[in-house]
Order: structure tokens, then sequence, then C-alpha cells
């Protein structure tokens, strides 16, 4: 009678969450696993190519679904994990049940201590299925992984937040002026709650697309501060990715002979995950006509020399009239 008890039950929990599957259009709405291979589940660390896993030790919450009574409300473990790959295994550890029936069980993730992550919020929904074996012993007759609000979960990935950095470089001047270099220095500095995991790419593209620089900073640097130093031309981008969230950066450049004070806007600024952050270098060219006076750009001398015939003109009239 037992025995049929427990078939009867596995069925209609099978049949409850095979017709919640083709609802929400999955193929296999319960994963059942025989007890004795371990339950368990995964976390992933989600991140560009290079990063590396966070060395920190993940906590989790289990508690009862909502509207669920489990029978004598035995509960789950799950046990403190050590992070030390992109992937890992969790086990759920299993009560010895006292009671027949279906229990439902929810697992959530304590958020972890790498403010450059975004942990995963989810919830994953364990069902376990106590029925009576041929000897009417009391047995874990299948577990798997069930539905939540949000559908079925069988992992938990947090993933890291980085940001872009853009720095375009525009030449007022003569075209012999925009073809001439200029360095530009990128100073990042890490915030001491931040670690880089990922290593940061960049690459510099010149006015027509023309790829002519291409390189990485490490990660897992030595130090707080990193510098890269760059040249540019008019027309030329320098983009850095995967910088991690909350990195700080300052963009420099000396004033060259010929050229007045560099406008950098914004000099500085912090990394923000999902947002391209854009800076610009501008060198307006300096005139000297041999007077003393400076001129910044072609306007002014084409100003200048459309003065000077104005003048010249009215003068002229004056002196004709006199005349």
């Amino acid at each position: 009678m037992k025995k049929t008890i427990s078939i009867i039950l596995l069925f209609l929990v099978y049949l409850s969450y095979t017709v919640a599957a083709y609802a929400e259009g999955e193929n296999n709405s319960w994963d059942e696993s025989d007890a004795s291979e371990g339950p368990c589940f995964t976390v992933i660390y989600d991140g560009p190519i290079g990063m590396t896993a966070p060395e920190e030790t993940l906590h989790f919450t289990v508690s009862e679904v909502n509207g669920h009574s489990n029978p004598d409300h035995e509960m789950i473990t799950i046990p403190d994990i050590a992070i030390n790959n992109k992937q890992t295994t969790v086990p759920i550890v299993l009560p010895e049940f006292k009671s027949v029936g279906e229990y439902q069980y929810c697992i959530t993730q304590d958020a972890g201590s790498y403010p450059e992550f975004e942990y995963d919020t989810g919830q994953i929904i364990f069902h376990v299925l106590v029925g009576y074996d041929v000897s009417d012993n009391i047995q874990i007759l299948a577990t798997g992984i069930g539905f939540s609000d949000s559908g079925k979960k069988v992992s938990f990935t947090n993933r890291f937040g980085y940001g872009t950095l853009n720095i375009s470089s525009n030449v007022i001047g003569t075209d012999q002026d925009r073809d001439k270099d200029f360095e530009v220095t990128i100073l990042f500095t890490v915030p001491e709650d931040r670690e880089v995991l990922s290593p940061i790419s960049y690459t510099v593209l010149s006015s027509n697309g023309t790829k002519t620089v291409e390189g990485s900073i490490p990660a897992n640097w030595d130090g707080r501060v990193k510098e890269v130093t760059l040249t540019l031309k008019h027309g030329s981008t320098a983009t850095f990715s995967n910088i991690p969230a909350g990195v700080l950066y300052s963009v420099t450049q000396k004033t060259e002979a010929g050229f007045d004070v560099p406008e950098i806007s914004p000099a500085s600024g912090t990394i923000t995950a999902g947002i391209s952050e854009n800076t610009s270098v501008t060198n307006r060219a300096v005139f000297n006509l041999g007077t003393g006076i400076l001129f910044q750009n072609t306007g002014h001398i084409i100003i200048l020399v459309i003065g000077i015939i104005g003048l010249t003109v009215l003068l002229l009239r004056g002196i004709r009239r006199r005349g």
C-alpha cells in the first residue's frame, strides 16, 4: 500500500511539473536525478576573455517556498563555497527525512565582496520527493530543479561590470599641423576596494579607420596605478576596453612647441559598468607673424588680412577726396 502511495505521489508531482513546463515552453520542467549522485547547482562568474575568478567565499540562504508547507519542516543545507574558478559546483546537502511527501526549497545567493560584480539575486527552486521503498522504508525518490516566478533557474551567474574609455584627438591648424604626433598619457587608478580581474585591452585607430596600435594591460597588476602613453594624430581615436567599473582615469598631454595648451574634456573621470566614457584632446596651432603677436589659427590671420585691406581702402579713399 505504501509503495502504491509513493508511486501515485511521484506521478502526480511529475505530472504537475510537466504541465507547468508545457505552459512555459520547456521540454523538461523537472530534472530528476538519482539521490546517490548528489544534487547540486553551479555558480558562474561571467566576464570578458581573460578574466580571472575572484578569491572569495560565497554564502547561501535556504527557506521554504512560500505557500508550501514541507512535512516536518526538514531543511536542506548549502555549505559556504570558496571560489577558485569561473564556474564552481555547489553541493546541496540533504537531511534525513522522516516523513513522505514533496519538499520545496528556495535557494538564494548572498552578495559577495567584490563591488565590480553584479551578484545574481535570483532564486533556485529545489524539490525533493520522499516516499517508501519496496521494504516500506522512507527514502528519497527524486530530486530536481523546479520553476520560480522568473522561470527555471539552475545556476547563479555573477556578472563582471566593466566599461570603455574613448580618447579622440583633434588638431586645429594647417595640414602640416594635423600630421604631427602628440603623446597622450592615460593614468588608471584602482580604488582600495577593487581589483583588476580582467586584462584591459586598447587600440588606436587612425582617421581612416586603420588600426595603428594594439595592446593590453595585464590583469592583477602590481600596485594601484598603471600608466599608458600613446601617440595620436588628428582624427585618431584610442579605445580602452574591459576597464573594471569604479576605476579612476585621467588624461594628460604636455604642451607642444607651436601649439597652445591642449584642451582635454573631460580630463578625468570614473568608469561605469556598461558605459563608454568619451574624452577629447584638442591642440590648437599658434602662428607668429614676426610681429610679436601670436595667432592660434588661420582664421585669425584671414580676419587680420581683411582688416588691413579694409583699412587701406579707407585710407586711399580719404586721400583721393582731399586731392
